[in-house]
């Protein structure tokens, strides 16, 4: 390249630079704001609009599927009806769940569905509980029973440190030796927490010396205020088979819609989230 060239390509270069730099200029007053709502992954940002000088990004976090342990079912009474249950936990310490979807699905012995139906419940953290469908009428005796779990909708927990105290008392179970009836199940529930209890779910478990569940049996109770207490009974109707050795009772306050506990261990609803477990 001669000298001429050469300095026509220097001239170029600055010229082009001169451009740039006003028209870059000129460009500032109009270049829109670099903000947290922008859009963008620009000053910063660890993601858009989050981390850096934006406030931190929210990470769902890692928790643990509902769990389905122990699933029965048995004769409920007439020849045609069977009770259904299953034992579900929540393995996660800070999170409970306001919504749990459950399914039971019963087969027949060729695999054929002869009885499918959807609920919903609800866990605190670290809870385990029950859930139940009784008297059930079928078209055939069941050979295999399945609860799978569906959507749960999951609450951010603070400070929490253990379910209400609902303690019960004086639980057994007596045969109806008069009257109408076959047997039935008693006891006295006390509300030793610090909260008023709009509905209030009784479920009875009777199991024999081998820890087989013979006999299942269900209530609703409404309204137990702080320090109150209250008998319940649940009666079977129709003999059932099985030595009672064992009464397990589950009572079943929906925390959720208690104000005065979501008030102290949810304080804010903004970081619950909804997912599809499978």
């Amino acid at each position: 390249m001669n000298h001429r060239s050469q300095k026509k390509l220097v001239f170029g270069i600055f010229y082009f630079a001169l451009f740039s730099m006003v028209s870059y200029l000129l460009y500032l007053p109009f270049k829109p704001l670099e903000t947290c709502t922008d859009g963008k992954k620009n000053q910063n940002e660890v993601d858009v609009d989050c981390g850096g000088v934006c406030a931190a990004c929210v990470v769902d976090p890692v928790l643990e599927d509902i769990r389905v342990g122990e699933t029965v079912w048995i004769p409920g009474g007439k020849g045609n009806e069977f009770d259904f249950l299953a034992k579900i936990s929540n393995p996660n310490n800070d999170y409970g769940a306001s919504g749990v979807s459950y399914t039971f699905v019963v087969r027949d012995a060729s695999g054929g569905t002869l009885f499918e139906k959807t609920e919903t419940t609800f866990l605190l953290p670290r809870e385990e509980k029950y859930v139940v469908e009784p008297t059930v009428s079928l078209s055939s005796t069941p050979a295999e029973i399945e609860c799978r779990i569906g959507k749960v909708k999951w609450e951010k927990f603070s400070g929490y440190k253990e379910k209400p105290a609902l303690e019960v008392y004086n639980r057994r179970f007596e045969r109806v030796s008069s009257g109408i009836g076959f047997g039935e199940a008693k006891g006295l529930v006390v509300n030793n927490s610090p909260f008023d209890f709009t509905d209030l779910g009784i479920i009875v478990v009777l199991r024999d010396g081998g820890n087989r569940v013979v006999a299942i049996q269900r209530t609703d109770m409404q309204t137990l205020r702080s320090g109150e207490q209250r008998d319940f009974t649940l009666k079977w109707p129709d003999p059932f088979s099985g030595d009672v050795q064992k009464v397990e009772v589950q009572t079943d306050a929906n925390v959720y819609r208690t104000d005065t506990f979501i008030r102290e261990y949810l304080p804010t609803l903004t970081e619950s989230f909804q997912r599809l477990n499978r």
